[in-house]
């Protein structure tokens, strides 16, 4: 059993034990690299660390290996074999941006390459304000003596899961798959002696594509446009209203109120949006979180006019019909993109 319980932490402790003195062994073989280099004597660098490459060094180590390997055969005079390591430099660093520190041949070497990331992936998620525009006002009374208000509505919010996919340097094409709440409400006096509050949620499913154009794209803090399309589905809306009572006199009257109703039935369910906006990225190591903001304008009405009648409680209780209206909403979001690579020579 004793034997047995020392051939155990053998087993565990000697390979930690060799691995660790690997890593120290590859930490000493760097700052001799690093003399002969200063020193001079480049020829000798690559073939000192270039077993570490693969494994031994951490990742801070592992880049200065590399441009240390890089940069000895650019100024020994072998152009061919740094272009070689700098492919596999470029793997295992791709969003690696050249600094003022780099020697001139090694920026220009890596200017040969596409660097960019050809896709990012990711989500967000945040708030949205609707905004419903009147088109046409209707009633059971005469529309024009009260068209109603729509006051500033409660909040909504939006989840999407997106692709952007790289169209240029700083440009890209944007894909999204979006779920959207919003809700809004109108207010109007029916006639002299009533009014009502009439508010609505909505479900929504839409595929917004954009464009999005990059400011500062090497900065860690990029400013962006962007400028789209969105195809809305409605999946469901529902409404409750409430019928108050004013200048009656002495007498006093109880609202009039109705449960949660689905009011589907009542709009369109496909409409189509243009959208603008922009935000701010803050890079992160091969991803970034970002801030967006965009002002949605729907280009097609939110009512069925041939329904607007087709609620009798709605109509008849608390005098509430449809005006002819768009919703348009403002949305505000926080999200977070990873990045993917494909380093390559350029054409």
């Amino acid at each position: 059993m004793r034997i047995y319980f020392l051939f155990i932490i053998c087993l565990f402790i000697i390979p930690f034990d060799s691995l660790q003195g690997q890593d120290d062994n590859c930490g000493i073989l760097l700052l001799d690299a690093r003399d002969l280099y200063d020193a001079g004597i480049v020829e000798e660098v690559p073939d000192l660390i270039k077993d570490c490459l693969m494994s031994g060094f951490s990742i801070e180590d592992l880049l200065e290996a590399y441009k240390l390997v890089i940069n000895s055969y650019l100024f020994d005079g072998y152009p061919e074999k740094a272009d070689s390591v700098m492919q596999a430099f470029l793997q295992v660093f791709p969003n690696y941006e050249t600094t003022a520190a780099d020697p001139a041949e090694f920026q220009q070497l890596m200017e040969t390459y596409q660097t960019d990331p050809y896709l990012s992936a990711g989500f967000m998620l945040g708030g949205n304000l609707s905004m419903p525009q009147l088109r046409e006002s209707y009633g059971t009374s005469s529309p024009t003596l009260n068209k109603g208000s729509y006051p500033l509505s409660s909040l909504g919010f939006q989840v999407s899961g997106l692709l952007n996919v790289k169209l240029f340097h700083n440009a890209e094409l944007g894909i999204e798959l979006q779920f959207v709440r919003n809700q809004f409400s109108q207010k109007a006096q029916a006639y002299p002696f009533t009014g009502y509050v009439y508010n609505e949620q909505q479900n929504h499913v839409a595929l917004p594509l954009s464009f999005a154009y990059m400011f500062s794209p090497n900065r860690v803090l990029k400013p962006y446009l962007r400028i789209g399309i969105k195809a809305d589905y409605l999946i469901s809306a529902t409404a409750n209203a409430t019928r108050s009572y004013g200048e009656t006199g002495d007498a006093v009257y109880k609202d009039v109120s109705t449960p949660n109703t689905d009011v589907t039935a009542l709009r369109n369910n496909f409409n189509g949006m243009v959208f603008a906006g922009g935000g701010l990225r803050f890079k992160l190591s091969k991803s970034f979180v970002f801030i967006d903001a965009r002002y949605c304008y729907s280009i097609m009405g939110a009512n069925k006019g041939d329904n607007r009648y087709a609620s009798p409680d709605l109509n008849w209780l608390i005098y509430y019909v449809d005006n002819d209206f768009q919703v348009n909403a403002f949305a505000f979001s926080l999200g977070y993109l990873r990045n993917f690579y494909n380093p390559k020579k350029k054409q």
